[in-house]
């Protein structure tokens, strides 16, 4: 999984629930393992919303995420 060590205040991270700290085991029915396996299955995505695995405190959870374009 991903180590989420920065979340952006206002970003749609944020909006969806991440935080600091968790890790980002999923996206949809795929797992991740790099950064840009998440990033390249995000771009593909944009506008749509995105279920994220996330595992917090040890206990697994997911949160839904609209992708946006980085500009």
């Amino acid at each position: 999984g991903l180590y989420v060590m920065q979340v952006n205040p206002g970003s749609p991270a944020e909006r969806g629930g991440v935080r600091v700290g968790d890790t980002i085991t999923g996206m949809g029915s795929s797992s991740v393992s790099s950064t840009k396996e998440l990033i390249d299955g995000l771009a593909d995505q944009i506008g749509s919303d995105v279920t994220l695995g996330l595992t917090r405190d040890g206990t697994s959870t997911t949160t839904s995420v609209k992708v946006e374009s980085m500009r």
